[in-house]
């Protein structure tokens, strides 16, 4: 049966060095029959987006500081909703989140599958 693991992170992973470490890492490292994937949103237009090999990395549009609260709102409930969406549809084993910002799916997950680490 494969392993799966989950990372999330709200941010753009490009902005956040630790996580590119721990990607190339995992991407090295990466145990057969464990399927890793990465949630993250979009890459800014003046950072080259990052890859890793054996490594999925779904993308989801950010959030538009311009836009209005509402907006933002919106852009909020649809990258968590598409996250718990992609974790009960995986049903990882393992869930890692970086900022408190990335914890709502995760916690409402947990209630969806107690076993996760």
């Amino acid at each position: 049966m494969a392993k799966e693991i989950v990372i999330f992170h709200f941010a753009p992973l490009e902005l956040y060095p630790p996580l590119i470490n721990f990607g190339k890492y995992l991407s090295q490292h990466i145990r057969e029959g464990t399927h890793i994937t990465i949630i993250t949103t979009k890459t800014p237009q003046f950072l080259n987006k990052i890859d890793f090999p054996n490594i999925k990395i779904i993308r989801f549009k950010g959030i538009d500081p311009s836009k209005s609260t509402v907006s933002k709102m919106v852009r909020y409930f649809h990258i968590y909703g598409a996250t718990l969406w992609v974790l009960l549809k995986v049903r990882p084993r393992v869930v890692l989140y970086y900022e408190t910002l990335s914890s709502l799916p995760v916690i409402i997950y947990k209630f969806f599958n107690r076993q996760v680490n």
